[in-house]
């Protein structure tokens, strides 16, 4: 059913929604896995605490190189991520001017960026993640 301004919002497998600006939002929630997200932001601000812990997760991302624009998957283990802005905020609220995960695959590591990178090696259309069992 179409919102106020008429537009229809469009539900995802990772059970979110894009607006007409193109933000998206969450939709579904549930702490099971693997879980799915559009970007890294989301990602990052839902595991933060167990990245920051040690907790180590195994991730298949969907997307395009920048630089080529081909599209591509990548499965590797997730090494490090980035989260940053110019102030001090909270990134669940509003979104940071850098996110990206660093991802090691088996035969390179790459950086991944939302469906907007520019700077990353990978802007990122689709992320799954699920925690390596130690």
């Amino acid at each position: 059913m179409p919102d106020h301004a008429g537009v229809e919002p469009r539900l995802t497998a990772a059970g979110l929604h894009r607006d007409r600006l193109g933000a998206s939002a969450v939709v579904r929630t549930g702490r099971t896995f693997p879980r799915r997200y559009l970007d890294p932001r989301r990602a990052i601000t839902d595991l933060r605490s167990e990245l920051d812990d040690g907790t180590r997760f195994r991730a298949t991302i969907e997307g395009y190189h920048t630089d080529s624009h081909e599209p591509g998957t990548w499965e590797g283990v997730v090494e490090d991520y980035e989260l940053q802005s110019e102030v001090e905020i909270d990134f669940s609220l509003a979104p940071p001017t850098v996110s990206s995960l660093t991802l090691s695959t088996a035969e390179e590591t790459l950086t991944v960026g939302g469906w907007r990178a520019t700077v990353e090696d990978v802007a990122a259309t689709g992320i799954e993640i699920t925690p390596i069992a130690e």
